[in-house]
């Protein structure tokens, strides 16, 4: 299959595009810069495995929650290239995503993702099983749900250090005892976005969005002022 993946749901982005069992994967951590690079740094991935547009079979994108503008980039970008070559796109949320990696463990495995203003974006999985659905956390809620969970605990995605070094943390050291921060790799992307076609998951639709969780501070000021 050839397929692009693109995840934008944090500061730094990530392009990866496969052909049959190649991929190339590039990432650009160029912060507020993404808007003017992610049109050329997927051009670019898909001349480097030689693949035109048209010949894609499908589209993956980290759905979300995280960076609002880095998500709307992605989704615009996606359904230009949707629309324009009928390619089907399948959105994987992003947290998810981070946990895919680590489905085999034996421990739960909780995705962290800083939500600023002192909350995470996280959810908690037992294999493919949800054991806390993903939300918008405050680190007290989060270590209260972790508490009573009786499986010891993984922490992955790219705030997971971050969390981890919250001094209320200290009363879980002997629960929480690993800590992955690197990137969930674009393998992951594409596994799950094939995941979806083989259960025959509906692609988005023209009018799909991210996922977002939280309103965005524009639309905060909006609804607070009637």
């Amino acid at each position: 299959m050839n397929a692009l993946g693109i995840d934008t749901s944090g500061t730094a982005f990530t392009v990866a595009v496969k052909k049959d069992t190649a991929t190339i994967i590039t990432r650009y951590d160029i912060g507020m810069k993404q808007s003017e690079m992610l049109v050329p740094a997927i051009d670019a991935a898909l001349s480097q495995l030689q693949i035109p547009p048209p010949s894609l079979d499908y589209i993956a994108l980290a759905a979300g929650p995280g960076s609002f503008t880095g998500l709307r980039l992605a989704f615009a970008a996606a359904k230009a290239l949707s629309l324009a070559h009928r390619i089907p796109v399948y959105a994987v949320p992003t947290l998810e995503l981070y946990a895919f990696p680590y489905r085999r463990m034996s421990r739960a495995v909780a995705p962290i993702i800083d939500a600023k203003k002192e909350t995470w974006y996280a959810a908690l999985f037992d294999g493919q099983k949800s054991l806390l659905p993903q939300g918008d956390y405050t680190t007290v809620a989060l270590v209260d749900a972790f508490t009573k969970t009786e499986k010891p605990i993984f922490l992955c995605g790219p705030d997971a250090g971050a969390f981890f070094e919250k001094p209320v943390i200290a009363s879980l050291a002997e629960k929480i005892r690993c800590v992955a921060t690197e990137p969930a790799p674009a393998t992951a992307l594409f596994a799950l976005a094939e995941e979806q076609i083989t259960a025959a998951t509906p692609a988005l639709s023209p009018y799909d969005g991210p996922l977002y969780i939280r309103l965005s501070e524009a639309e905060e000021k909006r609804r607070a002022n009637g």
